[in-house]
């Protein structure tokens, strides 16, 4: 999509006003919420959250989807005026936009269902929320394999060539390298995500069952679901669940080790032109009605603890977290390393 300018949108906004012959006054009291979010969120916000709220609040918004990154990008490059009120992203993206203080906090005097959220949901004091939160673990082709019951299933001699697992640059492999430094040390998880030594010496003996490293959770898709890879590190519930409705062969694995958590996050922009707006918009994410498609659409376990989680979803409190801003600090190094010590 096309980077959408503020004043663009309200330009023909007011132009298409004009043309229908509105008074000036209602021209000028117009208002838009401009929404920085997930592309693969886009369809399903337009078609079931953004009406509702439009009608509710007599407003127009505008859904600027793309992937955390570029909409990052985006805020970076026009802090005094920014292109959108809130953004909607993965985790690393908003670490980096709060340090940069892109982003005003959240105040739960503004947004009454902060009052409702589960532990873990509201960081660094508002900087931004977590809205929900799929389940990251293992995808696997059911044509292939029957279950995938633990990560430690990964090195088994039966899998030669056929895991995959991310790369560093995805911000899917610390979850991976947690696990990895779970499995060497015996530690918990939250302990041992910080032993990265341990966590390089697992995944060096895994380099036999490896297919690739994938870069692209795309590409890694299609080998998953052509049986070219049977299984596949680093995939999350809004992917494998969504695909598996649809028809494709694969399914989640549960492993008795533990998912994590994938937080999906929101946060309100500094210097939003329509402050307000915002403020409803990220507290009826977090409201009963968003909170279920949330659920229904990307099969992530609401952050809402007053919705209640579908059984086939893994709830919140029940995922393991991981220090992402920890993690998102050491992309580079772990990246180079991976590059010269696994090798596939």
């Amino acid at each position: 999509m096309r980077k959408i300018s503020r004043r663009r949108v309200l330009g023909m906004a007011a132009a298409g006003a004009a043309a229908l012959g509105f008074p000036a006054i209602v021209r000028a009291q117009q208002r838009t919420l401009i929404i920085g979010g997930p592309g693969g969120q886009e369809a399903q916000t337009k078609k079931f959250l953004i009406p509702g709220f439009e009608k509710q609040h007599n407003c127009k918004v505008l859904y600027d989807g793309a992937q955390t990154l570029p909409n990052l990008k985006k805020l970076q490059a026009s802090p005094a005026k920014p292109p959108f009120d809130v953004y909607m992203a993965d985790e690393p993206g908003t670490i980096i936009g709060a340090r940069e203080k892109l982003f005003e906090p959240i105040k739960s005097s503004q947004v009454k269902n902060m009052a409702k959220l589960v532990p873990g949901s509201v960081m660094k004091e508002g900087a931004w929320l977590v809205y929900y939160n799929p389940a990251i673990a293992i995808g696997y082709n059911t044509r292939a394999l029957k279950g995938f019951d633990a990560w430690a299933r990964m090195w088994d001699a039966g899998m030669k060539e056929r895991m995959m697992i991310p790369h560093p640059k995805t911000t899917q492999f610390p979850h991976m390298l947690a696990m990895a430094s779970h499995l060497e040390t015996g530690k918990p998880v939250k302990d041992a995500q910080y032993d990265v030594d341990a966590g390089f010496r697992k995944l060096r003996a895994l380099r036999p069952n490896l297919l690739q490293a994938y870069l692209a959770s795309a590409q890694a898709s299609v080998l998953l679901e052509k049986g070219e890879a049977w299984a596949a590190a680093g995939f999350f519930t809004t992917y494998v669940q969504g695909r598996k409705a649809a028809g494709a062969p694969i399914d989640m694995a549960r492993p008795k080790e533990g998912s994590f958590a994938y937080p999906k996050v929101i946060a309100k922009v500094r210097n939003a032109a329509s402050p307000e707006l915002a403020d409803a918009w990220i507290d009826a994410c977090l409201g009963e009605e968003f909170q279920l498609v949330w659920q229904r659409e990307f099969f992530g376990a609401p952050t809402n603890g007053s919705v209640a989680v579908d059984p086939g979803l893994i709830a919140a409190k029940d995922l393991l977290p991981i220090d992402m801003e920890w993690h998102t600090d050491r992309i580079n190094e772990m990246s180079e390393r991976f590059d010269r010590e696994i090798k596939i």
